[in-house]
């Protein structure tokens, strides 16, 4: 590696494909699940242009790249590998059901990670952690030095398992004013000992542990109960995180949503985006509630829409935790009335031209007060 010279690429591994076999359907087969590869990826683009900017910062050169292999090649089909093969098929029934790869092959990332000093993958979903640990251990094969960080919901509350297949760090919560330490910190093989953060030397010995252990994951600064401590909360406000620098090629190949294909009269390019992240709530069976809540102002969302329209994005989708948590937030004071934010923030969607979905659904219940009126 060059002096100051980093070579970072983000990764979006392959989807997924469930299918049942043994109960008729098109060439013998039933999709179990929905596959959909041209759903957008913010986290790549978000966590890359975070890690750049912290870099450069710290006086290093950064070269990001990114690889979606779910949206680069829908259509292609591979088999599981490694140790997770003996996982493609399960019987069901009197049927089986089969388990592939959706995207470009494993083998594709030998050109793609072989120079790379970083390679960063963000897991949302349990239902993509086989897909993804696969990707790592293809990672590591074709290139054993590069540094893999792991970030997402899914990870944030299985770091041992994720650690116990090649991450060398997981992020506990938000990676914005950690993940350039961390990568420095690494680079120059210094220990990592940043709470929020989780490596194979701070989580204790692995074993056979296959299920996190709440009571490690609460001293490394996870209230696994319900509310979440400051060491998981967001260490940067919304209002001040910067914008994500999108590839635009790969952004062209957005066009679903998690409900298919767009309806006529609706264009891609398609992403998420946020207003909000946690919730006020307290409930310990949510993950969402574990976060503290924050929201943006109407004039932080209208900065953000104008980014993403200058860069062709014409669908919106919401990956709210809870949209209308506003008008539960008891800690606005002096604050413009949440009632009066929802209605601002609908009419600059409105105004900015974009099509829009909820895709978490809303709490329609919030918008009845005590008395069961409709909330003006």
């Amino acid at each position: 590696m060059a002096k100051n010279k980093i070579k970072i690429v983000g990764i979006r591994p392959p989807e997924t494909d469930l299918t049942l076999s043994g109960y008729g359907g098109i060439n013998g087969r039933i999709s179990v699940a929905p596959i959909r590869p041209k759903v957008p990826s913010l986290g790549l683009f978000h966590v890359g242009t975070v890690l750049g900017k912290e870099l450069r910062g710290e006086g290093y050169d950064p070269d990001i790249s990114f690889e979606d292999m779910a949206s680069s090649e829908p259509e292609t089909l591979s088999p599981y590998a490694g140790a997770f093969s003996k996982f493609s098929g399960v019987p069901y029934g009197s049927g089986v059901i089969h388990k592939m790869l959706r995207g470009k092959p494993l083998s594709s990332l030998e050109n793609t990670v072989r120079e790379a000093d970083v390679c960063f993958i963000s897991s949302l979903f349990t239902a993509g952690a086989a897909s993804t640990a696969q990707t790592m251990g293809a990672i590591k094969k074709h290139n054993p030095n590069s540094i893999l960080l792991i970030g997402g919901r899914d990870a944030q509350y299985m770091p041992d398992w994720y650690l116990q297949r090649g991450a060398d760090a997981v992020f506990l919560g938000q990676a914005e004013g950690l993940v350039g330490k961390v990568t420095i910190a690494l680079l120059n093989g210094r220990p990592v000992s940043f709470p929020g953060v989780a490596t194979p030397n701070s989580i204790g010995g692995l074993g056979e542990i296959k299920i996190v252990d709440r009571a490690r994951l609460k001293n490394l600064g996870v209230n696994s109960l319900n509310k979440s401590s400051t060491t998981i909360s967001r260490n940067t406000s919304l209002e001040q995180e910067i914008f994500p620098d999108f590839d635009k090629n790969i952004l062209s190949e957005y066009s679903e949503s998690c409900d298919g294909a767009l309806p006529p009269g609706v264009t891609g390019s398609v992403m998420w985006y946020q207003t909000s992240v946690g919730c006020p709530r307290s409930c310990d069976f949510c993950p969402s509630a574990r976060n503290p809540y924050f929201s943006l102002s109407a004039n932080r969302v209208d900065r953000m829409l104008e980014h993403y329209k200058n860069a062709g994005i014409r669908t919106i989708l919401s990956a709210e935790d809870n949209f209308l948590a506003r008008l539960l937030d008891k800690s606005r004071q002096g604050e413009q009335e949440p009632e009066q934010e929802i209605v601002d923030i609908m009419k600059l969607i409105r105004s900015h031209g974009f099509a829009h979905e909820f895709s978490n659904g809303l709490e329609v219940g919030l918008l009845i007060d005590r008395s069961g009126s409709l909330r003006e």
